[in-house]
């Protein structure tokens, strides 16, 4: 009973109050072409467990890691925290180069 009380109130938290795995694919869902989400999904989980404030040593952050000068151009002003923001970058960063900035896109077996 516990359990699904969880899972409820999970579905019931907003998206942008601090996304969990299950509301970062949905965010995924809602924001890559069909055709594609299933991929964004797994290199997003790839590049940072689904975690949207992750960052690395090298300058990476959010969701699909996205560096400084990637952000810069793709990122329209949004904040790179944020999942909704970072899904939407890193689809206008692939839109332009497809799976190429991603190093677990062709770790996944994704080609540019």
């Amino acid at each position: 009973m516990t359990r699904w009380f969880l899972v409820a109130a999970l579905l019931l938290v907003p998206a942008r109050a601090g996304a969990h795995t299950t509301d970062v694919k949905q965010i995924i869902r809602e924001i890559w072409p069909d055709h594609l989400e299933e991929a964004a999904i797994r290199v997003a989980w790839c590049e940072s467990r689904h975690k949207p404030t992750a960052a690395n040593r090298f300058g990476y952050r959010g969701l699909f890691q996205m560096g400084k000068k990637e952000w810069r151009r793709y990122g329209e002003g949004g904040d790179v925290f944020d999942p909704w923001d970072n899904a939407e970058g890193a689809l206008r960063l692939y839109e332009d180069r497809r799976w190429q900035p991603w190093t677990c896109a062709r770790m996944l077996g994704f080609s540019s």
